[in-house]
């Protein structure tokens, strides 16, 4: 019969050098995962807002379409007395439409007479 070599996985004990390098290189491989995990949650934090803000423009522009309309600061003219005394007519400037009437404030009415309703004493107690 002949001799030959032969390899075989046997069981290796390490020593404690080499616990020692392993752990150490453990330690570093946990704190790279650690940095990349914190990469990917800022990563997605900026993909999440980036479409929550598209998600909120959509909405908007969605509401808009679907309503037809908008608010926006416009210019109004206030006619007091009109087109009745003790009421007033609020126009558009731009398109001198009528956007509501409606009955006068007491210091609107006040207004008038050259008083204003902060211009009341305050009474005695």
């Amino acid at each position: 019969m002949s001799e030959g070599r032969q390899y075989e996985d046997l069981r290796y004990p390490f020593t404690e050098q080499e616990l020692l390098v392993m752990g150490q290189h453990l330690a570093a491989l946990k704190q790279e995962q650690n940095k990349v995990r914190d990469q990917k949650k800022a990563a997605v934090a900026i993909f999440a807002g980036s479409l929550n803000e598209l998600e909120k423009q959509m909405g908007e522009l969605s509401q808009k379409i679907a309503s037809g309309y908008e608010l926006r600061p416009t210019e109004v003219m206030v006619l007091f007395d009109t087109p009745r005394v003790g009421a007033k007519r609020i126009i558009r400037i731009d398109t001198n439409e009528t956007v509501r009437e409606e009955p006068m404030t007491h210091s609107e009415m006040q207004g008038s007479f050259g008083f204003s309703f902060e211009d009341r004493p305050e009474p005695e107690k």
